[in-house]
This record gives C-alpha cells, structure tokens and sequence, in this order.
C-alpha cells in the first residue's frame, strides 16, 4: 500500500515542538482525506474527506498497523531509543519528518557555499555564520582557512551541544579536525563521503570478480 502526503503546507515559524502542517492525505495514488498538526506538541490529526473515503482510511490503518515496530534512536545525548508500534498516524509523522529534512537539506546545500551552518537535520537548522566570501575561495589561501577555523572554533564550536552538528559538507575534515571537533559534531564532507562510497563499490566489484 502506497501512503503519501501532497500539497503540503509547512510552517517554521508555527513548528515549536512538532511540525506544523497541513496536507492532503494519497492512498495508492487517490486522494482520500486530510492531515494537519498545530505545531505545539500536539498529535497529528488526519480524517477522511467523504464516507466512500472512510474505508480506504481504515485499510490504511489497518496496513500500518500490521507493519513491525520502529525504533527510533535518541537524538540528544544519553537519550535512549524508542521502539514504537506503527500507527497511520505514526506514518504520517514519519512522512513529513523525511519531507522537511529533504527541505532543509537542499536549504543548507545552497547556503553552505556562503556561510557555516550549524543544526540538526531531523529539527532543522539551528543557526549559521556569513563568511562573506564563499568557502571555496577562503580554502585556497592560509589566510582565509584561518579566518575559517577562527569562526569554528570562536562562534560555532560554543553552540554545539549534544545532537547539534556542522551541516556544511565543504568544509575539510583535517580543518574540522583542527579546530577542535569531535566525529559526532560534524557530517563528514562530501568529498570523504563519495570517496567512501567508490571504495564500497569497488569492493562489490571485486567480490564480483571470478576466481
């Protein structure tokens, strides 16, 4: 069974402790109701739009309800996970979950060119630096990679408590290194994380090979 949200209507501002949304509920391609939160911490609501929809709704639940359970791991430190069992309502969280991390990912992939970003993407963005000149430039001269590791570790570094990372993935890690952060404070650059996934490959294409 294929559930989707469309239509969304996403607010940052009225998201505090949930997202705060409204959208149009899609079972296997129809379109059978309604969702929305508050964005206060409240539950995520969601109804049928007419009473011929109201048995699709119901086979919906009934679907997720037969799904096995989630676990969901603590983001912040010393928090642990959480193993849920899966409702429609569950889903539907899930849905706009991975949605406003799709958002706010492709937001810090253009920002990062001009600014240090800092956060975390299951939440959204905490904050970020201009540098005034792209990070690119600043990596080519002494000079600039110092200004660069200065803004780490004189601005950044102090707002990043547990479960709050450097979101930029052009910054080098030897110069994330340098200016005191730890693996878990930073994503690893996107140079690193390629290179990690040609190795992967290359290691399926050699177990491929005849002996």
């Amino acid at each position: 069974m294929k559930i989707e949200l469309k239509n969304i209507h996403y607010s940052v501002a009225l998201s505090e402790e949930t997202h705060a949304f409204t959208a149009n509920l899609y079972v296997n391609g129809a379109h059978v109701g309604y969702a929305k939160n508050d964005g206060q911490g409240g539950n995520t609501f969601y109804h049928a739009k007419d009473p011929d929809s109201r048995k699709i709704v119901n086979e919906a639940e009934a679907y997720c309800q037969s799904l096995p359970p989630e676990t969901y791991p603590g983001v912040m430190a010393g928090k642990e996970s959480l193993v849920k069992n899966v409702t429609l309502e569950s889903y539907i969280d899930d849905l706009m979950e991975a949605y406003v991390k799709k958002r706010d990912q492709a937001k810090v992939e253009r920002m990062e060119r001009n600014n240090v970003i800092f956060g975390n993407l299951d939440f959204g963005m905490a904050g970020y630096v201009r540098t005034g000149i792209p990070l690119a430039e600043m990596l080519k001269t002494t000079g600039g990679r110092q200004r660069l590791l200065s803004i780490i570790q004189k601005t950044i570094l102090p707002e990043l408590k547990p479960g709050i990372t450097i979101l930029n993935q052009n910054i080098p890690e030897e110069l994330l290194i340098e200016a005191g952060l730890k693996k878990e404070q930073y994503l690893s650059p996107k140079s690193t994380a390629n290179k990690s996934q040609q190795n992967q490959r290359s290691g399926r294409q050699q177990q491929r090979k005849p002996k």
